[in-house]
């Protein structure tokens, strides 16, 4: 005789507090339903890593094979078309992604020699025409701040009149406003235009030594990997002052 699964009758509340029966099977079946139901959530909820490697030729983010072991990175194309330019594509994933990792590295050594040279040259040279504006409105603003002084002496002086002075005042004033704004726009300008160089050269070290391959942080300054076949790839940077992303 063949067991049939055990059954409990339950009396189960309604969202309105009503109770309605119920036929369900043993305990066991319901603590399985409940497992499968928490790795969906689980899986549901953990965070994909980014995928960067793109097909050249259709645009369609490539995809692992099914070999668990050593995956290899196809269009989801091939498996559509059996012709065609997406079939060539055929890579190690472990390859290409220590390929990626290489050339950013190299790529980032590069670009801190680059930012030292520039660095040791902007040491030596001339501040720049924003830079120097924002000393000239600084002088004028010192020298309008002291002439509202010597204004208030004279008036006590008696060489101004009440009226004359509250006028002046007035106009100090106004002048003074309008040079804060001048002085404030261009600091804000100065500031955003070129991180600072020793910020953009500690980022990009941190970039030369990475160990290992990871997709969410190389996005940063990566747009796209294009793989061609089995061996050519291209490493596609976001612009070429790229590593601003970063910063």
């Amino acid at each position: 005789m063949t067991a049939r699964p055990i059954r409990h009758n339950a009396q189960v509340p309604d969202r309105n507090g009503k109770i309605f029966y119920t036929s369900i099977t043993s305990l066991s079946h319901i603590s399985k339903m409940l497992r499968v139901e928490a790795r969906g959530i689980e899986k549901s909820t953990k965070k994909r890593k980014k995928n960067l490697f793109i097909c050249p030729y259709c645009g369609r983010k490539l995809m692992n094979s099914s070999a668990v072991c050593t995956p290899k990175l196809l269009c989801p194309k091939r498996r559509m078309v059996r012709t065609g330019e997406c079939q060539q594509i055929f890579m190690l994933k472990s390859e290409a992604q220590d390929k990626v990792l290489e050339i950013t590295k190299e790529i980032c050594r590069t670009l801190i020699q680059e930012e030292e040279l520039k660095k040791a040259s902007k040491d030596k040279r001339k501040v720049t025409s924003d830079e120097y504006l924002i000393s000239e409105l600084k002088a004028e603003y010192d020298r309008i701040s002291n002439s509202t002084v010597s204004c208030y002496q004279s008036y006590r002086e008696g060489k101004y009149t009440k009226e004359e002075y509250v006028q002046l005042r007035k106009t100090n004033q106004e002048l003074l406003a309008d040079l804060e704004n001048q002085i404030s726009d261009l600091q804000e300008k100065v500031a955003n235009q070129e991180p600072d160089a020793e910020e953009k050269i500690e980022q990009l070290t941190q970039y030369s030594m990475l160990e290992q391959y990871d997709g969410d942080v190389l996005s940063n300054i990566i747009d796209k990997v294009l793989i061609y076949n089995d061996k050519d790839i291209e490493v596609v940077f976001k612009g070429e002052n790229f590593i601003r992303n970063a910063v």
